[in-house]
């Protein structure tokens, strides 16, 4: 994988995958573009540095719960009210989720 000057990486994570005879273990890279557009490429096992092996099932299991938490909480179910953010005197964000009512 090739990250050229001025592109960077905007997020990676890691997914076992496997069927019928196979299994695999890429890590999904994906990249903002200097045109701002995002790409992602996939790192194969091979292809993963030693750093990237000690983080790879931690990666994976906290992508599955995501995926699933997001799945959840958008299939077929009302959108929750999303929440605002509250910036503090000194600096520090919290969100809050707003009552219904309170629309």
């Amino acid at each position: 994988m090739k990250i050229k000057h001025g592109e960077r990486v905007v997020t990676a994570y890691a997914e076992h995958v496997n069927g019928p005879g196979w299994a695999n273990n890429p890590l999904w890279v994906i990249i903002r573009g200097t045109d701002g557009k995002l790409r992602e490429e996939c790192l194969q096992p091979e292809e993963q540095t030693l750093e990237i092996l000690t983080l790879f099932d931690v990666s994976a299991e906290l992508n599955k719960a995501l995926v699933n938490a997001v799945q959840n909480a958008y299939d077929n179910k009302p959108q929750p009210t999303p929440p605002t953010q509250e910036v503090s005197p000194d600096g520090s964000v919290s969100l809050r989720r707003r009552n219904s009512e309170n629309h």
